[in-house]
């Protein structure tokens, strides 16, 4: 390390560059006496007052990748503390040098996937400036953001990251860093402007120039579908867009968070015909994508973290949905195969070893349970006797009507679910503790 390090903390002349690269290079080692003496210089001189103002000559000069970091998360700071008083001709200056940073790293796809962790920092910077800014001093920032990324694939890949980290700030992390009436403002800002973003998105969708384009605007469509308007998810062409992208390996996992999502709400009486169908069209897929003979607890076991993660994510689709809308579902006869296709895949998955996945299908389990013994008691009731006699207090619980045929037979209902809840009794006693 160099001899002098202090160097670096005047506050009167630009920093020696390759000081820095060598400080950041001692501090990236972790430990010994050169990263004290790095962490506390380089500590010093991200909260001198001036400091932000060396940002652009040690992103333009350094040879260190960390030290670009490093430099955005300095002014990333300043942004954060101090935005309102900076005089309005520096606070544009700095707007401008963040905005053509991101376009020229947009520019390309090697440039763009190179650096992440630069690029990652520089788009928090932007969002941190349209949190001061955006709407009364930047409203032309939706409609600007929406034109460029029809320009190029590479720029609307990292526009969509922008709008992605933009609608998190807002509507999960606003309580820790904007006031109340800021966030209400926002908000209202987004919501009005959504229809933009929609439109981008949908754009996106129907013509895919990458692969990476479209898992990007998939995650960021799953970003937005908690607060959005109801009639831009079942009013439109996502759902037809989200099961066309099931199909492929490389965007199949950000499709199903997004119908997670999706299949886990509460909507209008007016849906409720487009919420009953994205069951049964995902119902019929889910056969072509997980044939029925797979042994799925050893395809968990040797698949990959992303077919784990499929394997998961389709399992929260199904318990999320028949929690909230078995009725939808049961109250149509011609569906019962399909209910009983998409239950039955539960049972395979409450086999896979795998703790947490298994307590996701018994809870849904127990509340099917629960809701079919109140709703059925009286039946249940009526056989009380014989099934105490046939298999003990045991059978005071659906999960055994498979000891009981004469119940089952005077409820359509339990007769529904009989076959499947022997199956989860069978499940469930295989993995009790021996």
């Amino acid at each position: 390390m160099s001899d002098h390090p202090l160097l670096l903390l005047r506050d009167d002349e630009l920093p020696d560059v390759g000081m820095l690269d060598e400080l950041m290079s001692c501090f990236c080692r972790g430990s010994g006496p050169q990263f004290e003496i790095a962490n506390r210089v380089l500590t010093i001189f991200a909260e001198q007052p001036a400091s932000w103002t060396k940002v652009d000559h040690i992103i333009n000069c350094t040879q260190n990748p960390a030290t670009r970091v490093y430099a955005m998360g300095i002014l990333s700071s300043c942004i954060k503390k101090r935005w309102r008083i900076i005089p309005l001709p520096q606070r544009v200056g700095i707007k401008d040098f963040v905005v053509g940073l991101v376009i020229r790293l947009s520019s390309s796809s090697e440039e763009l996937h190179s650096d992440k962790p630069f690029i990652n920092k520089l788009n928090e910077c932007l969002v941190e400036i349209l949190k001061h800014d955006w709407p009364s001093n930047w409203n032309q920032f939706i409609p600007e953001i929406c034109s460029a990324s029809r320009s190029s694939a590479t720029l609307c890949e990292n526009n969509m990251s922008i709008l992605k980290t933009l609608s998190e700030e807002i509507f999960e992390f606003s309580r820790e860093t904007m006031t109340t009436e800021k966030t209400r403002i926002l908000k209202q800002s987004l919501h009005d402007e959504f229809r933009q973003i929609y439109s981008l998105c949908e754009y996106v969708l129907d013509n895919p120039v990458s692969s990476s384009l479209v898992v990007m605007t998939l995650e960021t469509l799953h970003g937005f579908l908690s607060w959005i308007p109801l009639v831009y998810i079942f009013d439109s062409k996502l759902i037809e867009n989200l099961i066309k992208y099931l199909q492929s390996h490389i965007t199949r996992n950000q499709a199903l968070r997004c119908l997670v999502e999706i299949g886990a709400l509460n909507t209008d009486q007016l849906f409720l015909p487009r919420l009953q169908n994205l069951f049964v069209v995902f119902v019929g897929r889910l056969t072509n994508m997980i044939p029925a003979q797979l042994d799925l607890p050893m395809a968990y076991v040797t698949g990959t973290d992303s077919d784990k993660q499929f394997l998961w994510d389709t399992t929260l689709f199904l318990t999320n949905y028949l929690k909230l809308h078995l009725a939808l579902i049961e109250g149509e006869p011609q569906l019962h195969p399909l209910l009983g296709e998409g239950l039955g895949f539960l049972v395979r998955c409450s086999w896979i070893d795998d703790f947490e996945l298994f307590k996701t299908c018994v809870e849904f389990w127990q509340l099917l349970a629960k809701e079919l013994y109140t709703s059925e008691e009286p039946f249940i009731q009526a056989q009380q006797q014989a099934m105490d006699a046939m298999a003990g207090n045991a059978a005071n619980t659906p999960f055994f009507l498979a000891a009981n045929p004469a119940a089952v037979r005077q409820s359509p209902r339990l007769a529904l679910f009989a076959p499947v809840l022997s199956q989860v009794r069978l499940g469930l006693i295989s993995r009790m503790t021996k």
